[in-house]
């Protein structure tokens, strides 16, 4: 949660100035992760994928402005998936 923080925090030191995009492939390096605890998924892994859900959706409002993203959309698909 500290680095969530951090990552907030700095966004409002330097005026918001991240970009929808910037956001996305934060989104994205997060949703990656929270997927890869799911091969272990021992006790810790699953506090850890549990916490990271709340960050997700505040991710998802900032690299989309609330937008519900279409996974057929071009600018979408890169973040959706794992490709």
């Amino acid at each position: 949660m500290k680095l969530w923080t951090g990552l907030i925090e700095t966004n409002q030191m330097i005026g918001g100035n991240v970009t929808d995009r910037q956001w996305q492939e934060v989104e994205s390096i997060v949703r990656k992760y929270q997927r890869s605890l799911l091969a272990t998924f021992n006790h810790e892994d699953k506090e850890r994928y549990a916490e990271l859900n709340p960050i997700l959706d505040e991710l998802y409002d900032l690299a989309h402005g609330g937008a519900v993203c279409d996974p057929q959309a071009v600018m979408c698909k890169d973040h959706l998936t794992d490709e």
